[in-house]
This record gives C-alpha cells, sequence and structure tokens, in this order.
C-alpha cells in the first residue's frame, strides 16, 4: 500500500501516483466520511485529486505551519496502524511519500523522496512546479513520464549494483571492442555536429543499466556521474527490456532439407522482449551467425548495398529504405487497424497504449512503422492532439504509409529530450540528450548543449536570489547590504538584455515585462526599504506581490528558452538514420556477447580460488563513482518441488543470497550515515564487513584530519540525490586540496566459519586486485583496518 502526493501552499495536487490498494483505502475513508457517495468496485482503485486534498489537508497545513511559523517541520509520522509518512518540501511544494503495509523503510521513504526531486530537476531544471502545470503539454503525460522514471528507479535500486550504491558499473570487454565502440561514438557525435548540433559534447553506450563506452571531446565540461545515472534512468523508462539471461542460450539449430543450418528461437521465459518485436519481422528466418571476417562489411565491398536490412530505416528520404521481402503473409488492414498504429508502445510490447514521451516539454519521437514487407518511418514534433481522436495531425510533408498489418505494432527507436545537467557553472545547465536504439538493450546516447546555455546560470542566479528575498533568507541589517543585493540582480538582468532581446517568439516580450517591474522606482523605493528592515520583519504584501510576479516572468523565461519543443529538422533525421545504420553495422556482431556481459559483467568464480570463503563483494571507487561486483546468477521465477503429497515452493538460492547482500548494504550504509566507517556483522550463515578508508592518488592510507561529528546530520550515502562523499570529505579534511584526496569502499560477503583476521587479509589483497586490475599502481603500503 504506496502512495507519492505532491501538493503546494494551497493544496492543489501537482503530482499523485499510488497503488490500487492505496486508492481503495482512502476512498474507504472517503466514504465513511461522507464525501464520497456508494463507488462500484470497478471505481474503487481510482482515486481523485480532490478527495486526497480534502483528507490530507489538515496534515498538509499543520506541516506548511511548522515549515513557515516554527522553521522545524516534521521529517517523518509514523501511525498506529502501521502507516508510515516523510515529508520534504521544495520551495512551495510539499512531497509526502506514505507507505501502508512495511515494504517500505522511512530510509526508503526518505530517498525515494530526494529522488522524485532530483529527477523532476534533471528534467525541468529550476521550475519544478512545471509538474503541476505546463504551457506546452497536458498534465497526465507528464505524471505518466514520471511514474515510469520513479518506477524504474524502483526496479534498478532492487536489481542493480549501480542503484543500490549510487555508483557507475562499467561492462568489461576487450579491447577490439572497445575500439568498436569508441569509433560508433565518434562517428556519431561528428555525424551531429555536421548536422547542426555544433555543440555535442558527449556520446555513451548503455547495455541494459550498464555503461559501455563514454566518449567525450576535447575541453568540454565533465559528465558528472550522477548525472549519468539520471541518464539511465531515462533511457530505461524510454527503451526498457526485460530479457533474462537463460533467453540469450534460448537457441536450438536444426539442418533444413537443403542441408543448411537455420537457427530456431524458443523464449525460456514468458514476456521477455529480446526477439519479440515488430523489428524481428523484417529479419530474415535463414540468419545465421558469421564472424566478422564472414559478416558483410560495405568497407570490404559486399554483393549488397545494405549489409544491414534491419537497420535500413529512414525517417524522412524514402529512397535510402531497402525492400526487404517478407516471408509472412500481410493482409490489408482495415482503417481501424490503422489507426491502432498511431500509438506508439514500448519495445516489445503486444499491447497498443499511449507513449509516455508524448506531449511532454522536450520530448521528440520518431516513430518507426513495420508492415507490407518494407521498413518505414514517420517522425512529428510535440504531437498535441486529444488521446481520443483517431489520428494525430501529421507536421511536415506527407508520405504515402504502406499497408500496416494489424498484428504489427510501430517501435520507437529515437527519442530526443531536454534535460538539465550539472556542471561547475550552473547546476541547470540544459542539454539535449539524443536517444537512439541500435538494439533491445543496446542504446547510444549524444549529449548536445541548448542554445543560449550560457543565459541558464544567469537566470539560476536571479531566480535563487529572488526566491532567498521571498522567503526572508537574505541577510537584513543595514542599507548597504540591501543596494548590494538589489545591484546584483540588476547587473545580472543587464547581463541577460542584449541576447534576450534578439531571441525570437515571445521571450523579447516576457523580458520587457520583467524590466518595467524591476525598473519600476517606487518597488525600488519598497524593496529596498523593506531589506533594511531587522531579519524577522515580515515582507510586505505589496513587496511579495512584486516579487512573485517576477518569480513567474522569470520561470517563462526559462520555459520559453530551454522547454519549448524543438522541431526535428530533415537534416538531423537523416543523420540519426545514418548513426544508427553504422552503429548497428559495427555493433552486429557483438550485440550478443555485449548482453551477455551486461547481465554477467564480472563473475564470482574468477576469485573463488584466490579468496576461499568469499561469497560476494562490492568495491566502490569515490574518485570515479565506479562500482565494481561480481553478477548474481539468478534463475527466473519458483521452483515446485513435490514431496509425496506436498508441493513446495522454494526461490532460486542466488535470489535469497542477493536479498541478505541488498539488506545488509542497506545497514552499512545506515552505519555510515551515523559516523561510523568500519563494520562486521554477523548474519545466519554468513560474516558481513564494511570498510571505508581515505587515500591519495597512489592509494596511501591517509588518516583523517578531524572526526566526523555525528550530532551533525549527514544525507543518505550516494550521488545522484547529495554530494554526501563530498560532504564526508570537507568535514574530515578541512584543509585539503580538491581533488587530491578520494574515498574508498568495500563490503564483503564471507562464509560465517572466516575469522576478522583473515576478513582484513581479504580486504588488502582484494583492493590491490581491483586496483591493478583497473590500471591503477598500487602503493607497497599495507592497507590497515
Amino acid at each position: 500500500m504506496k502512495g507519492f502526493i505532491v501538493a503546494n501552499r494551497i493544496n492543489d495536487i501537482y503530482f499523485m501516483d499510488v497503488d490500487d490498494e492505496f486508492a481503495k483505502h482512502v476512498n474507504k475513508q472517503a466514504k465513511e466520511q461522507g464525501l464520497i457517495n456508494e463507488i462500484s468496485d470497478d471505481e474503487a482503485h481510482i482515486l481523485e485529486a480532490n478527495i486526497v486534498m480534502q483528507l490530507f489537508s489538515p496534515i498538509f497545513m499543520s506541516q506548511w505551519f511548522m515549515i513557515d511559523q516554527r522553521k522545524n517541520p516534521c521529517k517523518s509520522i509514523t501511525c498506529e496502524n502501521g502507516f508510515v509518512f516523510v515529508f520534504q518540501h521544495v520551495e512551495d511544494l510539499l512531497i509526502v511519500a506514505i507507505n501502508g503495509d512495511g515494504s517500505e523503510t522511512e530510509e526508503y521513504l526518505t530517498r525515494k523522496t530526494n529522488m522524485f526531486v532530483r529527477m523532476v530537476e534533471f528534467l525541468f531544471g529550476p521550475v519544478t512546479d512545471e509538474i503541476g502545470y505546463s504551457k506546452f503539454s497536458k498534465k497526465a503525460n507528464r505524471w505518466n513520464l514520471l511514474k515510469g522514471i520513479m518506477k524504474t528507479w524502483n526496479q534498478l535500486a532492487l536489481e542493480e549494483h549501480a542503484f543500490l550504491v549510487e555508483a557507475i558499473e562499467r561492462v568489461h570487454i576487450n579491447m577490439i571492442v572497445n575500439e568498436r565502440c569508441v569509433d560508433v561514438l565518434d562517428h556519431a557525435v561528428n555525424k551531429l555536429q555536421n548536422a547542426g548540433e555544433k555543440n555535442t559534447y558527449h556520446g555513451l553506450l548503455f547495455v541494459n543499466s550498464k555503461l559501455l563506452t563514454l566518449y567525450s571531446g576535447r575541453n568540454v565540461p565533465e559528465l558528472r556521474p550522477s548525472d549519468t545515472l539520471a541518464i539511465i534512468l531515462l533511457i530505461k523508462h524510454l527503451f526498457p527490456t526485460n530479457e533474462k539471461l537463460e533467453d540469450l542460450f534460448s537457441y536450438s539449430y536444426k539442418k533444413s532439407e537443403q542441408g543448411s543450418t537455420k537457427m530456431e528461437y524458443q523464449p525460456s521465459s514468458p514476456g521477455s522482449d529480446r526477439y519479440d518485436s515488430a523489428q524481428d519481422d523484417i529479419e530474415d528466418d535463414d540468419e545465421k551467425y558469421a564472424s566478422a571476417l564472414e559478416s558483410p562489411n560495405p568497407e570490404r565491398g559486399s554483393d549488397s548495398d545494405n549489409p544491414f536490412p534491419e537497420m535500413s530505416i529512414s525517417l524522412t528520404d524514402e529512397k535510402r529504405s531497402t525492400p526487404i521481402e517478407s516471408k509472412t503473409p500481410t493482409r490489408t488492414p482495415t482503417p481501424e487497424a490503422l489507426h491502432k498504429t498511431n500509438s506508439l508502445p514500448l519495445f516489445g510490447r503486444r499491447r497498443s497504449r499511449t507513449f509516455e514521451g508524448e506531449n511532454v516539454p522536450g520530448v521528440n519521437v520518431a516513430k518507426q512503422i513495420v508492415g507490407g514487407g518494407r521498413a518505414r518511418s514517420r517522425s512529428w514534433v510535440e504531437p498535441r492532439y486529444d488521446d481520443s481522436r483517431a489520428t494525430p495531425p501529421e507536421v511536415g510533408p506527407k508520405t504515402a504509409t504502406p499497408p500496416v498489418p494489424e498484428e504489427v505494432e510501430s517501435i520507437p527507436f529515437y527519442m530526443s529530450h531536454i534535460v538539465f545537467l550539472q556542471n561547475e557553472l550552473c547546476n541547470h545547465c540544459p542539454h539535449q540528450l539524443h536517444c537512439i536504439q541500435v538494439f533491445p538493450g543496446i542504446t547510444l546516447v549524444l549529449v548536445s548543449e541548448m542554445p543560449r546555455a550560457s543565459l541558464a546560470n544567469t537566470l539560476c542566479q536571479v531566480l535563487f536570489l529572488l526566491k532567498q528575498v521571498v522567503l526572508g533568507k537574505t541577510s537584513h541589517g543595514y542599507w548597504a547590504q540591501g543596494q548590494n543585493m538589489y545591484d546584483t540582480v540588476n547587473t545580472l538582468i543587464s547581463k541577460m538584455s542584449a541576447p534576450l532581446r534578439r531571441a525570437k517568439g515571445n521571450v523579447p516580450a516576457i523580458f520587457n515585462d520583467v524590466l518595467k517591474k524591476w525598473d519600476d522606482p517606487v518597488f525600488k523605493s519598497l524593496l529596498l526599504n523593506y531589506l533594511e528592515q531587522p531579519r524577522d520583519k515580515e515582507i510586505p504584501p505589496s513587496i511579495e506581490r512584486s516579487l512573485t510576479y517576477l518569480l513567474k516572468k522569470m520561470k517563462d523565461l526559462f520555459l520559453f528558452l530551454y522547454l519549448l519543443p524543438r522541431p526535428l529538422t530533415p537534416q538531423l533525421e537523416r543523420m540519426v538514420t545514418q548513426i544508427r545504420e553504422r552503429a548497428g553495422q559495427k555493433l552486429r556482431d557483438f550485440k550478443d556477447y555485449l548482453c551477455v556481459k551486461a547481465q554477467r559483467n564480472i563473475t564470482m568464480t574468477s576469485y573463488i580460488e584466490q579468496f576461499p570463503g568469499l561469497v560476494h563483494f562490492i568495491y566502490i571507487d569515490r574518485r570515479t563513482n565506479q562500482v565494481t561486483a561480481p553478477s548474481f546468477n539468478i534463475t527466473s521465477g519458483e521452483t515446485t518441488l513435490e514431496t509425496g503429497e506436498t508441493t513446495v515452493k522454494e526461490m532460486d538460492a542466488t535470489r535469497l543470497l542477493k536479498d541478505k547482500v541488498w539488506k545488509m548494504m542497506e545497514f552499512m550504509q545506515l552505519k555510515l550515515k551515523s559516523g561510523t566507517t568500519c563494520v562486521a556483522a554477523r548474519e545466519g550463515d554468513y560474516y558481513f564487513s564494511y570498510f571505508l578508508w581515505f587515500g591519495d592518488s597512489s592509494g596511501n592510507i591517509i588518516t583523517p584530519q578531524q572526526p566526523l561529528q555525528v550530532s551533525i546530520p549527514l544525507s543518505s550515502p550516494g550521488v545522484l540525490t547529495s554530494n554526501f562523499y563530498s560532504m564526508l570529505l570537507r568535514r574530515c579534511f578541512p584543509n585539503m586540496i580538491p581533488g587530491s584526496i578520494a574515498c574508498f569502499e568495500l563490503m564483503m560477503m564471507h562464509v560465517g566459519l572466516v575469522s576478522l583476521s583473515y576478513i582484513t587479509e581479504n580486504r588488502t589483497r582484494l583492493t590491490a586486485l581491483l586496483r591493478s586490475s583497473s590500471g591503477e599502481s598500487v602503493s607497497p603500503m599495507t592497507l590497515a583496518l
């Protein structure tokens, strides 16, 4: 029973995500209080926003009173019936995470609220109230996007090491594959720059939720690990995959009558979408595995003009589409069947539904239509139409669409999304992500800086200062400080004047409204007079209204500059198609190898001989925020054992081990948050240990200059929602040079028979082995406990 609610100061619901059990419980309470009449069983799981507003108003109002008047709001509430409420407020929004079945702890709910705030800022920048209303999209589409991303995060946090400890997990590949991937990214970045995206800085290849390769240009801002993890969440939501490892080996080979080998696929687990997609309808049934030398390559001169037919998909130029013979009979669809192809289902799902990315600010969708023996594509930019309509209005020149079989659905393979990344100059620097699905599970992402991105830092500074004045957090005391604050904002606004006046659209008119209000002499006099007052002086209503008006206009500037949907130019569409085709050609021979490596990146068997008794480990280098951990070989589903007259269901043993590791790692993080950097604990038949230490670039252990003060609260360990390890370093080493000291983490799981001295020895040897395997020099200095 889970609920997640976001409301503003007047109790308007800005976001709501609840499960069926929570909705039924709230509707039952509303019925008992006479807020609703009889409700049918079919509507019991539907929760209306006005019901939530009425039932939760006492909690919301009391929390806002504690925030505004007492400056000491509640962080959490535990009720007698077991319900847990966790609160967090961001500007004028109150976030409430609720759990009523005990499946989520208070710590997890706190992490969940922090994660929601992080993703809202990642998608909308400083305009966090964009989730409640928008000038460019429907509220339902924004809610679906946020719900999908939060659901993806919840799944990855329970399954992947990277999101358990919030660090990047790299796929370990050989030099040949790595060079091939770098070549793909270098070509993609150059192509996109030639298409008009001059400020394309980074190229990334992902396999599932792991980073395969990162390519960055020279003298460009560094892509932070927290932004990389946020990008993984977004693309995992846009291009989900549910394949299991056993599906990759579910092939059988038969001899045909002609003597050739024919490959057949038999999925071992239901719901696997790796080969259950419309894209495979255009692949040849007689496809064989070929070596790299046998695979057709246009550079070596192939008999076919296009050696990669399944990637022959053109967005605009029909001449580039290569006809492909379909071995399955097709039939002429009915008009109703053609209308069904207008929805954008997620990859591999055999059902129609509207894709959550539609009608969301900054999202462009390229839609692939497959059918009639030919692969074509149709794209549109930011469709604005009612879901009840049969077909959306098309933008741009219309092209004839071939007959589409009713059972074949469209597959999105390219999407662009505007996001806001963090760098040294700005915490909300606007960038555009070009997300291209090369193969199911393999995604190429290109990161380009938005036009006029240099103004984002100035806009954010003005927004921050105005918010501080409204909230009463500025330093009052004497007139000079007030004048200094006014001069600072005035300088920032003047700095934006020239470029914003040259902008197109609504931006110049909005900026003129800002100047008109800011240059008003009456407003200036009242503002300076207020800033002279003592700190506890309430802000006059006239000043508050004027500042609120300025805040709204500055947010409108930010929206029209960076969140206004950008059209897909024909040149960019062609380049995206070419990038995907070439990436498919280069990586086709390795696609199954990469998908297996994504699920079996590192195996524990390679460490058993050197470290007897070691069951599992997690090593995190916080300099680069990269995690190294063996993969778990988990069988999908449950095993049924029949013993006589009884039937017993048993979970996979590896799943039980994984659950223990996740539980103990969360326990270790709680200990770290309380100031403990070394923990050893027995749990059942296993011995768990955790170590955090500080070292320099050579690996030498460094003793903290000051002990960690537990009285000062720390945020949850991680890098996605906070700079926990940066704060930890600043507190332990207040006089350090930035970047000279880093911290490392190691969690080990041993069998319960080993001793603590043996664990300490394993820690020393394992750390040295991992550092040497990564190419780092290892100091001969012993890693003491």
